[in-house]
């Protein structure tokens, strides 16, 4: 919660145990490929979290059980991939902004 984080090239956070993370209002300096967040198993949490670089943010892998997304900013609007359909609640995120 309320944390700086510089990504590495495997990205700043790999999920990949039957766990819940929650990441909240968090400040994310670097995007990029990978994405800055990716999980293949668990439950994600990505909230009120800002995204200062464009590209994938998050990625959400088969395996992963659920997630939920919501309100987080980043330039030209936030960047999931997902993976897990339905398992994943997203929404209220910033958008694209139109000219």
């Amino acid at each position: 919660m309320n944390c700086n984080f510089w990504s590495t090239p495997g990205g700043a956070a790999q999920v990949h145990g039957d766990a819940q993370v929650i990441f909240s209002a968090c400040h994310f300096v670097d995007a990029g490929n990978p994405a800055v967040i990716s999980a293949d198993q668990g439950s994600l949490v990505v909230n009120c979290c800002s995204f200062a670089a464009k590209g994938p943010a998050v990625d959400l892998e088969p395996g992963d059980k659920s997630a939920i997304i919501t309100s987080n900013l980043q330039p030209g609007g936030l960047v999931v991939h997902n993976s897990i359909g339905a398992l994943a609640q997203i929404g209220l995120n910033e958008v694209p902004s139109e000219p």
